[in-house]
């Protein structure tokens, strides 16, 4: 039986994630809005990774924590994009330029879009 000890905090960089992130298969199309109705401009630049749970994009701006965004994501395997409502959990400059941003979507995504979209 293993017995944890509640005061030792997990190392940096162990991954603590919930459900699995894969790179997008091919070409993913992927939108941000910022706001809960999807109505601001789109503000994506890249999808690095998702998971049912979240994903990982290169934004235009900066956008701060705790922030509603909308995101909307394609690909030829698709009819037509996944919508999700999605909280903003951290936001920082990339190397490349833009801001490397993680988001946890309000309600998962199925696993039969997930498959198709990576």
């Amino acid at each position: 039986m293993s017995h944890t000890n509640p005061s030792v905090r997990p190392r940096r960089g162990v991954n603590r994630r919930g459900a699995m992130r894969k790179p997008p298969r091919g070409k993913v199309k992927a939108e941000c809005r910022i706001g809960p109705f999807g109505l601001g401009r789109n503000v994506a630049r890249d999808l690095i990774d998702i998971s049912q749970t979240g994903c990982l994009l290169i934004l235009h701006e900066a956008v701060e924590a705790g922030s509603e965004v909308e995101l909307a994501l394609l690909n030829m395997h698709l009819i037509r994009p996944v919508k999700r409502s999605a909280v903003v959990i951290r936001c920082e400059p990339a190397e490349d330029g833009g801001y490397l941003t993680a988001v946890r979507f309000h309600k998962a995504i199925d696993y039969r879009d997930f498959y198709r979209l990576t």
